[in-house]
């Protein structure tokens, strides 16, 4: 598990300062060359030496260099006015007499500018992490997983304490001590003696609510405070100084060592409680999960809302580690009622006896009939590990209301992972 460091140099102002002022040397070497050998011109160019340490310049050469500081400092704002503004002491136009002095004080207070008040913004971590190994883009069920994998996707680049890494595919294996079943964890990119190393936070204090707070820092995800994390395996921590780790993504411990990402199920007695455990902070892509009770039909006759087969497994749950999800959900359903009966489905958030937003009812006044129900509903985004339930009553009536399973229901989650 080698990496190669190097600096990445996001800045084009940074390039331009450079350029500017090698322009500037080679520009005051050229003018003393050609007029080395013409007494009036020399005695106009004064003392100039390579480090452009001259009291005046030639009116073809203060024009030249006007012009470079002119158009440079227009690239500078152009190029950097989300950042900062840059400001020099000599505003010098194209073909303005430029004293040397004045010249090289504005090349010195750009590089002041461009060095301390210009923030770098790094190229984001093009990994993701994933549950099947070499597979970036998960495409079938990974349950019950010992191992996270953090892959290469978009490239494989991450940048770490302000450098940029190449990184191989990078394995963590979880711990049945350091990672308990029912909690959150934060997995972090850190250089462990000039290798990339992944790391896990301590569990968020709440499956709503972190314990080790992240920040971004220069357009990355970073532990906004010193971070104790635990090494690959568990056997041990690492301390890690604020803003030098990577926040690379969440998951979910759905068992003491152990977590998992499900899309489709086989069907199961009561639903299957369907978990996308895994939460990418970048290059997250849409996916769609299925919860199914394999039962053939059941029955309620009371029109206070209940879970779908009055079972907690009909639902569908995933994690949001940064709070920017929008969730879409749908519940599908075969009804059947009595005459003057009605049922009704639908799905809520994290609640097994809340009323629906959506309520989607099915039936009629006349003979007794079934009826095909699909319930679309959508939530905004919200932090941490939640769960869509399924939800059914009989809305209206005096009858009971029917309903089928198997290949006649089913809960659908759309998120992104």
């Amino acid at each position: 598990m080698s990496a190669i460091a190097s600096m990445q140099t996001s800045d084009s102002a940074a390039r331009g300062i450079s350029d500017l002022t090698v322009r500037a040397e080679q520009l005051v070497a050229g003018c003393t060359k050609q007029l080395s050998g013409h007494e009036a011109h020399r005695e106009k160019l004064g003392a100039c030496d390579n480090s452009f340490n001259c009291r005046h310049l030639g009116w073809s050469a203060r024009r030249t260099v006007a012009a470079i500081i002119t158009v440079f400092i227009g690239v500078l704002t152009y190029s950097t006015s989300s950042f900062a503004t840059c400001i020099v002491p000599n505003m010098l136009t194209n073909g303005q007499m430029a004293d040397a002095t004045q010249v090289m004080t504005d090349l010195n207070a750009l590089a002041t500018c461009v060095n301390t008040a210009v923030t770098p913004v790094q190229t984001p971590p093009q990994g993701r992490l994933t549950l099947t190994s070499n597979t970036p883009v998960m495409t079938a069920d990974a349950t019950a997983q010992t191992t996270i994998y953090y892959t290469p996707y978009q490239g494989n680049q991450v940048p770490v304490a302000g450098v940029m890494y190449s990184f191989s595919q990078i394995s963590y294996s979880l711990s049945t001590t350091a990672h308990v079943g029912g909690n959150l964890y934060d997995l972090f990119a850190y250089n462990a003696s000039g290798s990339i190393a992944l790391c896990t936070s301590p569990a968020w204090s709440s499956v709503t609510a972190r314990s080790a707070g992240i920040n971004m820092s220069n357009g990355i995800w970073t532990n906004q405070y010193s971070l104790t994390c635990t090494v690959s395996g568990g056997g041990s921590t690492t301390t890690v100084p604020a803003n030098t780790a990577t926040y690379l993504g969440t998951f979910y411990a759905t068992a003491n060592g152990q977590t998992g990402v499900a899309f489709q199920p086989s069907a199961a007695a009561g639903g299957t409680n369907t978990i996308v455990g895994l939460f990418n902070g970048y290059n997250r892509v849409p996916v769609w999960t299925m919860s199914r009770d394999n039962a053939i039909n059941w029955t309620y006759a009371t029109t206070t809302y209940r879970p779908t087969h009055n079972s907690s497994g009909n639902r569908v749950s995933y994690v949001d580690g940064l709070g920017v999800m929008n969730i879409n959900v749908r519940a599908t359903m075969l009804g059947e009622v009595p005459s003057g009966t009605y049922g009704a489905i639908g799905t809520v958030r994290d609640s097994t006896s809340a009323t629906p937003t959506m309520q989607c009812n099915y039936g009629n006044g006349g003979a007794q009939t079934q009826f095909w129900v699909n319930c679309e509903d959508s939530f905004l985004p919200l932090i941490g590990f939640h769960y869509l339930q399924g939800m059914e009553n009989r809305a209206a009536g005096a009858g009971t209301a029917v309903f089928y399973g198997s290949v006649y229901q089913s809960i659908v989650g759309r998120f992104e992972m």
